[in-house]
């Protein structure tokens, strides 16, 4: 509870560890692969295409398979979703501008949910 206490106090995120060179990752964020049974094989991306996804026969059947990949895998990569590479690459830039600001300036953002099992 200290850990998490003062990394919460911090106010900087993932990102001010990595600023702060830090060269062991805070015990906080160990967890063994046996304490989740919902990991099994990790060593593909689960991909999942979002073609047809108009379709009123179609939707349902992603709406679940996005569900079980959210629940079972954690992350997961959605192609054919119609948004353009552009907006993709300013979205990134936007995010990276972000988190290379000022720790004080982000500080202000700062939030964990704590509800999260």
């Amino acid at each position: 509870m200290k850990d998490i206490k003062e990394f919460d106090q911090s106010k900087n995120g993932v990102k001010g560890l990595i600023d702060s060179s830090n060269a062991a990752i805070p015990k906080i964020f160990i967890q063994p692969p046996t304490l989740d049974p919902r990991r099994t094989d990790t060593s593909n991306i689960l991909v999942i295409g979002l073609e047809g996804i108009r379709s009123e026969s179609h939707c349902p059947e992603m709406v679940v398979q996005i569900k079980k990949a959210a629940n079972k895998w954690a992350f997961f990569q959605v192609i054919n979703h119609g948004i353009p590479e552009t907006m993709l690459e300013e979205t990134i830039r936007a995010v990276k501008s972000f988190h290379e600001q000022p720790s004080e300036t982000k500080a202000v953002y700062y939030s964990r949910e704590d509800t999260l099992n």
